[in-house]
């Protein structure tokens, strides 16, 4: 056992470098295979977004941090290539961009990956398909990641239930975001209209099509 663990730490190093991780899946299987410090120095980007805390220790309302949760995973659920949101790990500003400086693992807790797919379940509409939350041992506590996997265009956008108005949070309406750089901005009324456009028009020429088919 020993020595597969360390053939795979080695493989790892050799072909997994830091400058190698380039996509969400590949920073995934490096913590799922231990190696979690091949991450230092990695800037956060348009997959990849990192938390100190975990979202239930912010000093804010129980209704924003879920609120802040969903959006964070339904930016990466807008994008063509999905992402990673890591909990866990501290960053600092460099060259203006957020870097991953230490592992901070949250303390341990048996129920928080099921409670954040509840409010994840119940807060983004249509539910992000094959989204995978785990959690794995460090140092005492744990770091948590939350992978999004690319999702099917014609599901876009992913909406967060309720909204946040001069920092209360509102029930009523809905919120879209979506990831841009290192940064998540909402989806403006133009983009919003051209997507309900491009999905009317998907509509009618799949319909045009099943009447050819049904004939007269």
């Amino acid at each position: 056992k020993d020595l597969f663990l360390l053939r795979d730490n080695l493989s790892q190093a050799a072909f997994l470098h830091l400058n190698a991780i380039e996509t969400p899946y590949l920073a995934l299987r490096m913590i799922q295979l231990g190696q979690a410090p091949a991450l230092l120095g990695h800037e956060e980007s348009e997959w990849l977004e990192c938390k100190s805390f975990a979202y239930e220790f912010k000093k804010i309302h129980e209704s924003l941090w879920k609120h802040e949760l969903a959006e964070d995973v339904a930016q990466f659920a807008n994008t063509e290539s999905g992402g990673l949101l890591l909990i866990g790990f501290h960053t600092k500003r460099k060259a203006g961009i957020d870097t991953i400086e230490k592992i901070t693992p949250v303390p341990a807790s048996d129920t928080r990956l099921q409670a954040y797919r509840d409010i994840l379940r119940q807060r983004i509409h249509p539910p992000v398909g094959r989204l995978l939350i785990e959690s794995f041992p460090w140092n005492g506590g744990q770091i948590v990641c939350i992978f999004v996997p690319p999702q099917k265009y014609e599901n876009q956008p992913y909406l967060v239930s309720g909204s946040v108005i001069q920092g209360r949070y509102m029930r009523s309406g809905v919120t879209i975001v979506r990831r841009q750089g290192d940064a998540s901005i909402p989806i403006t009324a133009e983009e919003i209209h051209s997507t309900l456009v491009a999905g009317r028009a998907f509509l009618r020429g799949r319909m045009g099509k099943q009447a050819e088919r049904d004939g007269p």
